[in-house]
């Protein structure tokens, strides 16, 4: 029964450690935390072969954090270890850098002066300097591929069958097999050259000229005779007697 027991514990804390990484590495960062304190410390009173025990063993738990290497080096250039101090040096201002206003760097320094400092800054000025020319050129070379991508896509034929249009889901284009197939079967089909059109004789030309009405005549006309003038009339005849007498109204 107790084994049996101990067993269920046993898994219940593996599985909580597994499902738990958040809470193991924020102990594993409040213990570095706590080291580097101690070894700045250390530092500050004199110690410096305590404070560069101390800041290695913080160093090994998390080594994103730039203080842990600059209070080493500090450290390792009082205890006349320029080489690896330099190193540290180099180290910290490269993660600085990369992470900038991440960390309390320039109050974590405040109480540092002397040349050890002026050291110091000259690391972190050429490693800002240098990030600022990195992120330049990242830019530069996103911003080329982004240029080229769009003059592709620009330049890419695409052919869409005239049906397509229709769709409910929007066009589709052909694919490039698709579009080689039906070139190949329309180099390879046979052409029919054209047959010639006939000319049509037109019904007014072949009724022949004398009967377009807008043709000037090519013959002269008869010109038409005058009217009889009122001399050539014969005289009216006289009225008679008897023509007279018929009148009515004659008295």
């Amino acid at each position: 029964m107790m084994t049996t027991l101990r067993r269920i514990g046993l898994l219940w804390l593996s599985g909580w450690a597994i499902l738990s990484p958040s809470l193991v590495l924020g102990r594993d960062l409040d213990e570095a935390t706590n080291l580097y304190s101690q070894g700045v410390q250390a530092y500050f009173a004199g110690r410096a072969g305590n404070a560069e025990s101390l800041l290695s063993r913080a160093l090994e738990i998390n080594d994103q954090d730039p203080r842990f290497y600059y209070f080493r080096a500090l450290s390792r250039l009082r205890l006349g270890r320029d080489g690896e101090a330099r190193r540290d040096m180099a180290a910290g201002a490269a993660r600085e850098a990369g992470r900038a206003n991440r960390y309390a760097v320039g109050a974590a320094l405040q109480r540092v002066q002397g040349s050890h400092r002026l050291l110091l800054e000259q690391y972190r000025r050429d490693a800002r300097s240098k990030a600022v020319s990195v992120g330049a050129e990242i830019a530069r070379q996103r911003s080329e591929q982004m240029n080229a991508r769009d003059v592709g896509a620009f330049r890419e034929k695409v052919v869409i069958r005239l049906e397509e249009l229709f769709r409910p889901g929007g066009p589709q284009a052909l694919s490039a097999e698709e579009v080689a197939r039906r070139a190949t079967s329309v180099q390879q089909s046979p052409i029919v050259p054209a047959q010639p059109a006939q000319s049509v004789t037109p019904a007014s030309a072949a009724a022949g000229e004398d009967d377009d009405p807008f043709q000037d005549d090519t013959q002269p006309q008869a010109e038409p005779s005058p009217p009889p003038s009122e001399s050539s009339s014969p005289p009216e005849a006289a009225p008679t007697e008897d023509d007279a007498d018929d009148n009515p109204f004659d008295f």
